[in-house]
């Protein structure tokens, strides 16, 4: 267990490493990665204005932190506070322009107050960089249609989507690998979401369902 939580604290000291290379990331104390860890499980379990005070803290104690103010942008966006989340999320996107998370995600807060121009403008850029991210091409869609242009809104969310079938790809790897150690019972739902992402005329989709039945016959075996 103690290496999984190291291992846990050398991966984000990567992450903020590679997020800010202008602004090298400062030395975090473990105390303040595993404070980190509670409030990302605080946001993850809904509890956004208990984590939102605690990324505050946390990116007010590391000026460099910027996992941590991303956070704190982001739960301030799920409490519905909009203006202070799109604050957060332009001042990161302007102090390391090569975050990439903090620009989608200030172009979401624009387009939800109101300034759909202002995120289109900066999502062309961000997909100049990157035109294959969904989320990228899904914000531009929501943007388009805040701003009632419904034409452009569904060619980019029919683009978003192209790429369900690569999510849809990782999902059936990952059911292999649990079919291949006889974990049947955690390969069936990842085939299930599997099916859920893929086209009715989708050239995976038989390959998926045969898979499915190989794993219903084996666990009828076992039976």
């Amino acid at each position: 267990m103690r290496n999984i939580v190291r291992a846990f604290f050398v991966l984000i000291a990567l992450l903020l490493a590679s997020c800010a290379a202008e602004n090298p990331a400062p030395v975090l104390e473990g105390g303040l990665l595993e404070e980190y860890s509670a409030a990302k499980a605080d946001y993850y379990n809904g509890l956004y204005a208990k984590a939102e005070a605690a990324f505050r803290r946390l990116s007010e104690a590391r000026g460099g932190f910027f996992q941590a103010r991303l956070m704190q942008g982001k739960a301030l966006f799920s409490l519905g506070r909009t203006a202070e989340a799109e604050a957060v999320f332009c001042g990161l996107a302007g102090r390391s322009p090569a975050f990439h998370e903090a620009g989608l995600w200030a172009a979401r807060a624009e387009t939800a107050n109101g300034k759909a121009g202002a995120a289109l403008e900066r999502l062309r850029r961000l997909l100049a960089c990157d035109s294959s991210d969904p989320r990228l091409l899904a914000a531009y869609a929501g943007a388009c249609a805040a701003r009632k242009d419904a034409a452009q809104a569904l060619l980019y969310y029919r683009l978003s989507s192209q790429y369900e079938e690569e999510l849809a790809l990782n999902r059936l790897e990952t059911a292999r690998y649990y079919y291949r150690f006889g974990m049947y019972d955690k390969a069936l739902p990842e085939i299930d979401r599997c099916l859920l992402l893929l086209a009715d005329g989708s050239a995976l989709r038989g390959s998926v369902e045969a898979l499915r039945g190989d794993i219903m016959l084996k666990k009828g075996e076992k039976k």
